[in-house]
């Protein structure tokens, strides 16, 4: 599935648990058709320590959703938008 999605974009939340949230893209998987976003569907792990003199501790992290739940909005405006890839001719 073609997305135009990037990391760093911004985009819309339109369904599952964050629906109607803005967030900004920190990853996309574009062949499995996800994308992770900062600050939505956080995880929270406990993470045993592995080395002597490390502790355990409990971390928080971001976990992919489907890219088919996102769209993109404008940075500038804060406007939802779809987008769309276009052929140049060159022929004058």
């Amino acid at each position: 599935m073609k997305q135009n999605i990037r990391k760093g974009d911004v985009v819309l939340i339109l369904s599952g648990c964050g629906k109607g949230r803005n967030g900004r893209v920190m990853s996309v998987l574009p062949k499995k058709g996800l994308v992770k976003i900062e600050g939505v569907r956080v995880a929270t792990r406990h993470v045993k320590a592995r080395a002597q003199g490390q502790k355990s501790s409990i971390v928080q992290s971001e976990v992919y959703i489907p890219l088919s739940t996102v769209k993109m909005v404008q940075a500038a405006e804060r406007k939802v938008t779809r987008t769309r890839t276009a052929k140049q001719n060159d022929n004058a």
